[in-house]
């Protein structure tokens, strides 16, 4: 089965969730656009949330053939992998004196709560892109990340000594060429990308690419927001990662990288629980004794898969 975050939001019968989620889609190109299988279910005892699926690493080519003769053996190879789902999330404390105190746009219990769904978001978008399961420890769980994914594909592109950051695109020659070099990697993948992901470097450089080839496009989304498009691809600043001024996308040694996505059952796509529940949050309760109460927001438990080595690449950027 798959569901999104619009199908959870449509089938939640509590107004804070579904505002909760409401803000989440609004906020997040990536989760609201997400599909998730949801038939994760514990392993005995409470064991861990595992999900397995077999990614197609490599397709078969077919043949012709002379009359009374066979046709070569030739097998697409495929692997198979496992995925352990996380939780995550963030909580915060809140005395009942400042409960109720401010209007609903600076209430403290709204504004922690909007915070806390924030740092949830970039969360899952880091481990999204940057996420790797050889580090999995009990305290600190994840999941393979497009990046742990990718790397050493083929749909990686590496441009070895290009020099790609955006000033040094001057002419319309020079964009040309960046355009081609984008759309070549672009054809690597299984099909056309639903999405490319960047950081602000990335984007100066796709704006500056629009700019010479005067092909600035965009699409709306559900929310009547504009997101730029790249070859009719819309492309997404990630922004910061939880708690930090640090990109998602980062830059190391002066390379940087636009990450693309085929968004799919079969291709990249999220795992979720069984009962469908993806995203939910806890109020503090202040109907019961004690000064200080706790709230809570969670994602999860969650991870993300990619059923074709094609469905996800990186093409790295020279920047500095």
């Amino acid at each position: 089965m798959a569901i999104t975050l619009a199908d959870v939001q449509v089938n939640t019968a509590d107004d804070i969730d579904y505002n909760l989620i409401d803000e989440t889609r609004r906020s997040s190109f990536l989760l609201d656009r997400l599909i998730f299988d949801d038939t994760v279910t514990p392993g005995t005892a409470g064991g861990t949330l595992t999900a397995g699926y077999t990614r197609l690493e490599e397709r078969r080519a077919a043949d012709t053939r002379r009359e009374n003769t066979e046709y070569p053996a030739r097998e697409a190879k495929k692997k198979r992998y496992t995925v352990d789902l996380v939780p995550m999330g963030a909580r915060y404390n809140i005395d009942r004196v400042y409960a109720n105190m401010g209007d609903a746009l600076t209430n403290e219990v709204i504004f922690q709560q909007s915070e806390a769904r924030a740092a949830t978001v970039a969360k899952f978008s880091d481990l999204f892109i940057n996420g790797v399961a050889a580090d999995f420890t009990e305290e600190v769980p994840e999941f393979d990340g497009l990046d742990a994914i990718v790397t050493g594909g083929p749909t990686e592109s590496t441009n070895a000594g290009t020099p790609w950051d955006y000033s040094s695109i001057t002419t319309q020659a020079l964009a040309g060429e960046a355009e081609l070099a984008l759309r070549a990697w672009i054809r690597t993948f299984m099909r056309r990308p639903d999405v490319l992901f960047v950081n602000d470097q990335t984007v100066a450089l796709l704006e500056r690419i629009a700019f010479y080839r005067g092909a600035t496009a965009a699409v709306t989304n559900d929310f009547g927001a504009e997101i730029p498009t790249f070859a009719g691809i819309p492309y997404v600043d990630l922004g910061e990662k939880d708690g930090s001024a640090d990109p998602i996308i980062g830059t190391t040694g002066g390379v940087t990288s636009i990450y693309g996505a085929v968004l799919g059952l079969d291709g990249v796509h999220g795992y979720a629980m069984s009962n469908g529940q993806v995203m939910k949050n806890w109020l503090p309760d202040f109907t019961t004794a004690g000064a200080v109460k706790p709230g809570e927001v969670e994602l999860g438990p969650v991870a993300i898969a990619a059923k074709r080595t094609r469905a996800a690449g990186a093409f790295r950027v020279k920047v500095a």
